[in-house]
């Protein structure tokens, strides 16, 4: 298992099991989540555990990460159990549809699978990472309408087209968009992702800005530098 792994400071995200890869835009949104103040969290689809140990290493409330393929969540359940966190964060095999929580969450974040109109693979494992069948926006929606609380923030990761639809979707569920930040690999250049805050709060306009990762160079930007220092080793 040691030999595919991607070490940050604080802990390390082995991801031989499950296939699933550590991506700059993964640790970007890990990085923007702001968890303070927030005494129950839950990640959903964790895949290797990324997300919900960035949380940890900045949270004080207790972490819920669950994940539906079986090798990922042993992948998760091992990276998290060697982290200095095993007592903060619980992992449970579980698919989204399936799970139902005692209590309300005061921050649910997801990357989720958004890939809907690329050609399937034929392999269900990757099918179930690419493709948006097992955690879409419906899905997710009608689960924070349930389990997120009135004041609590939902935040959520897509490219700029498939965020687009799901805001409009969100509001079907009085879920308002607090926040949007554009991620763009160079100034000047797209949107490759978009990160969202959604709460059950009304708010008219969102609170827009974005994260530009590098300079013409290739060097990475200050903005980037700043917010990821505390995790990476190479900052």
């Amino acid at each position: 298992m040691a030999n595919n792994y991607f070490k940050f400071k604080q802990f390390t995200i082995y991801q031989d099991q499950c296939g699933m890869k550590v991506c700059t835009d993964s640790c970007v949104f890990g990085a923007l989540i702001k968890p303070e103040g927030a005494k129950r969290i839950l990640d959903i689809g964790t895949g290797t555990g990324l997300l919900a140990l960035m949380v940890a290493q900045r949270a004080i409330g207790h972490i819920d990460a669950i994940e539906k393929d079986e090798s990922a969540y042993k992948q998760a359940l091992f990276n998290i159990n060697h982290s200095p966190w095993p007592e903060q964060v619980s992992v449970y095999h579980q698919a989204l549809q399936d799970y139902r929580p005692r209590d309300g969450y005061d921050l649910i974040c997801c990357n989720p699978p958004f890939y809907k109109d690329y050609l399937k693979s034929g392999k269900a494992k990757y099918d179930l990472a690419c493709h948006s069948a097992g955690l879409s926006p419906s899905v997710l929606l009608q689960f924070a309408d349930k389990y997120l609380k009135y004041d609590g923030r939902f935040y959520i990761l897509y490219p700029e087209k498939e965020f687009a639809s799901f805001e409009q979707e969100a509001e079907r569920y009085q879920l308002s968009c607090q926040e949007k930040i554009l991620i763009r690999n160079h100034y000047g250049k797209p949107a490759i992702r978009v990160v969202g805050v959604f709460s059950k709060i009304t708010k008219p306009n969102a609170l827009v800005s974005e994260l530009v990762i590098r300079n013409s160079d290739q060097s990475y930007t200050s903005a980037f530098n700043d917010l990821l220092k505390s995790y990476y080793y190479n900052l």
